[in-house]
């Protein structure tokens, strides 16, 4: 636990995607791990201004997301406990938590509880707490856990720790601020595609861009995430493309990030427009139009990740080529 907690925070600063941290934190984990120790792992960031909560589970009890209204959503998995599958890529869930909604986290020591006639506290009966139609405050919540389960286990010793947190967001919906900040998360698969363009229009249209950015951030997306979902990875593994993207007064700035195969397409040559079909060689023109459309583009190799960042303006100066 101190290894884990100590790597999250040596590399979280730097990294904005929980899926990316965990994978991460689970490949140094693996590393040199003779005896095969593991932890079970929930990380979340929570944009308090807009409510948007980004998360990952690696074989955490399932937190709960307890709504105002009385409703309850689990949390799952993303993959196994960190530490023991080298290699896995984890995904990641995305929710938004409205005005008195709570986050509930607890650890395996509430459900696993036993009381002297040698039965669980169960699953089932914590349900009954989360799901319960009036919930007080956050603190409420905890303090009638804790209690439940030191009524269910008597006068025995407790069998392992008693952990529970839960997050009231107190955000007013009304006047909360659009989301400055678009990240998504997608996996290898042509299919997603569509998800990503998706999700970027209504980011396009809560900050109010014009149409003309919105197509050519899709031609742009299309071809990258074609490129890099057909030809960077060598595996038949999963992998998460991040993507995140930022107004920034005149101007949107998106990075698309992938853990495949080194690449960088400023140093691809550009085709030879002026030949025939025939003559002209195979592939480029993709990246060629990415060129074309973004106003600035870069490229860097970072902790083992290609990272593409590209730059649109909203209102070109009319004398921009």
């Amino acid at each position: 636990m101190a290894v884990t907690k100590t790597l999250i925070k040596s590399h979280a600063p730097n990294d904005p995607s929980t899926a990316s941290i965990l994978t991460h934190v689970n490949g140094e984990l693996c590393l040199d791990n003779e005896n095969a120790m593991f932890v079970t792992l929930f990380i979340g960031i929570l944009n308090t201004p807009t409510g948007a909560l980004d998360y990952a589970n690696a074989g955490h009890n399932p937190p709960y997301l307890k709504r105002r209204d009385g409703s309850a959503q689990k949390l799952m998995p993303h993959g196994p406990v960190a530490g023991v599958a080298d290699g896995h890529v984890y995904g990641s869930g995305r929710e938004t938590p409205g005005p008195g909604d709570l986050l509930y986290m607890y650890t395996d020591g509430v459900t696993e509880e036993i009381d002297g006639e040698g039965q669980f506290f169960s699953d089932k009966r914590l349900e009954r707490i989360v799901c319960a139609q009036t919930i007080r405050s956050a603190k409420a919540i905890v303090d009638d856990t804790v209690m439940a389960v030191e009524q269910f286990r008597g006068k025995k010793e407790a069998e392992d720790d008693v952990t529970v947190l839960a997050i009231e967001f107190m955000g007013d919906a009304p006047n909360r601020p659009m989301a400055e900040n678009l990240h998504i998360t997608v996996q290898n698969e042509l299919l997603q595609i569509a998800l990503a363009e998706n999700m970027f229009g209504e980011f396009a249209a809560a900050h109010g861009l014009p149409e003309e950015l919105v197509n050519k951030m899709g031609a742009i997306l299309d071809d990258v995430l074609n490129n890099v979902i057909s030809y960077a990875y060598s595996d038949n593994r999963d992998h998460a493309i991040e993507i995140t993207a930022t107004r920034r007064d005149d101007r949107v700035i998106v990075t698309i990030s992938d853990d495949g195969t080194p690449f960088n397409l400023l140093l691809h040559a550009a085709p030879e427009a002026g030949l025939s079909l025939e003559d002209r060689r195979v592939g480029g023109l993709g990246i060629h139009l990415v060129r074309h459309l973004a106003d600035d583009i870069s490229y860097r190799r970072r902790t083992k990740k290609n990272e593409l960042t590209l730059t649109l303006m909203v209102d070109p100066p009319d004398d921009q080529p």
